[in-house]
């Protein structure tokens, strides 16, 4: 069973291809925001005969919320949020931190929120979820639309807690960030294949939000 990866913006989609270049993972770019990334998830599966019981992954670029993350840290999530409250645990979140850490990465587990709006900073968009380490604009809606197959989240910190998307540094942090996604594309074929290698039986439990290794 071959992992399909799901990409919103092209320039993850091409950091992601890099990554992941020699193996059978399919990289789908989906578009920004969530109506176009469901729809566009719905089409592709509409129009593709690809193995149901194949694992998915949502990996792109993120805002940190959590005080400690900086730019180029990895954030794998346990749980991914709406803005109601809806919530979606991610059980084997545990395992793919773990294939992240093997890469010498700085990575961070927890959940992650998915607003339907862009706001200036990641802190602003998480007014009222204390909980979460970062947020995003696709995940929940991409996870939702892979129905019952094993799925995870990976996301790299693009801009930190406080910090305006618009702020100058943010090209040279985004630049950071899809390098990083780079490198770590690796740890979701090894997800996969483990997972494939168990499909009825979560790898891990979800882990509380907590520093790994250091980037090398």
């Amino acid at each position: 069973m071959s992992l399909v990866v799901l990409a919103p913006l092209r320039l993850e989609a091409w950091a992601l291809r890099r990554g992941l270049r020699g193996s059978s993972t399919e990289v789908v770019r989906t578009g920004m925001g969530p109506a176009r990334s469901a729809d566009a998830l719905a089409r592709w599966l509409g129009a593709t005969r690809s193995d149901p019981a194949a694992p998915m992954a949502v990996a792109g670029v993120c805002g940190g919320v959590d005080p400690g993350l900086r730019p180029g840290d990895v954030v794998v999530a346990t749980a991914v949020r709406h803005e109601d409250g809806e919530e979606r645990d991610l059980p084997e979140a545990a395992a793919l931190a773990e294939a992240v850490r093997a890469l010498r990465l700085r990575c961070v587990t927890g959940t992650i929120l998915s607003v339907e709006r862009l706001e200036r900073a990641a802190r602003r968009a998480a007014e009222g979820h204390d909980d979460v380490v970062a947020v995003d604009m696709e995940s929940a809606w991409l996870v939702e639309g892979a129905g019952e197959r094993s799925v995870a989240v990976l996301r790299v910190v693009a801009d930190p807690r406080g910090r305006s998307v618009y702020h100058p540094r943010t090209l040279i942090d985004g630049t950071r960030a899809l390098s990083v996604l780079r490198r770590a594309a690796p740890a979701l074929a090894s997800w996969a294949a483990a997972s494939a290698h168990s499909p009825n039986t979560p790898l891990s439990a979800p882990q509380d939000v907590a520093e790994c290794v250091r980037s090398a």
